[in-house]
């Protein structure tokens, strides 16, 4: 048991026992506080007790199609009509490997699930933050804050994941929205 020896005024802690930490003073913690996407990903199990998923959930689906409804501009357009041409190949790049990871877990019901909640995540963080500042003529140094503020978001909630989701991969993710003309710079 501690005891406080009042004559030197010093705390002793010899023979304590505890679950946990054991201080004189303060513990301090860095907890992230919980979220749906790190819940999400901290429950991801990719072998889904071996169920197999026959196609994509319809919410993924949506995301992965181009909406009949609007005209549609690659990637490469979108690109060059919000003055990003330099980004082109980066994009294409990009795009194509969450494509890749995309159709290897095809078959998981889980990162499907955890697919949906960041793209919809991405996609209204463009409706609501990035396309109301590019409308309002912000500066392109502003707009490239604004995603990756959101990349390096995402990346701290599921980069841990056993998806392994990279900063990449989740910049990806942006691409492949723009390109499946969900969201847009211009």
């Amino acid at each position: 048991m501690a005891r406080l020896d009042v004559a030197d005024n010093r705390t002793r802690q010899e023979g304590n026992r505890a679950g946990r930490d054991i201080a004189g003073r303060d513990i301090n913690y860095n907890i992230r506080p919980n979220s749906t996407l790190r819940e999400m990903a901290a429950r991801l199990s990719l072998d889904d007790n071996g169920e197999i998923q026959q196609g994509f959930i319809a919410q993924l689906q949506h995301f992965a199609e181009p909406p009949s409804d609007i005209a549609n501009r690659d990637l490469e357009q979108k690109l060059t009509d919000a003055s990003r041409i330099d980004l082109l190949l980066d994009a294409l790049v990009r795009k194509e490997q969450f494509s890749k990871k995309l159709s290897q877990l095809q078959f998981s019901i889980q990162a499907q699930d955890l697919f949906v909640h960041i793209l919809s995540k991405i996609h209204t963080f463009f409706l609501y933050k990035v396309r109301p500042r590019v409308l309002e003529g912000a500066p392109r140094t502003e707009i490239d804050n604004l995603i990756y503020d959101l990349i390096e978001e995402l990346y701290g909630e599921v980069g841990d994941s056993e998806l392994d989701l990279t900063m990449s991969d989740l910049q990806g993710m942006v691409y492949f929205l723009a390109g499946n003309c969900h969201i847009d710079w211009g």
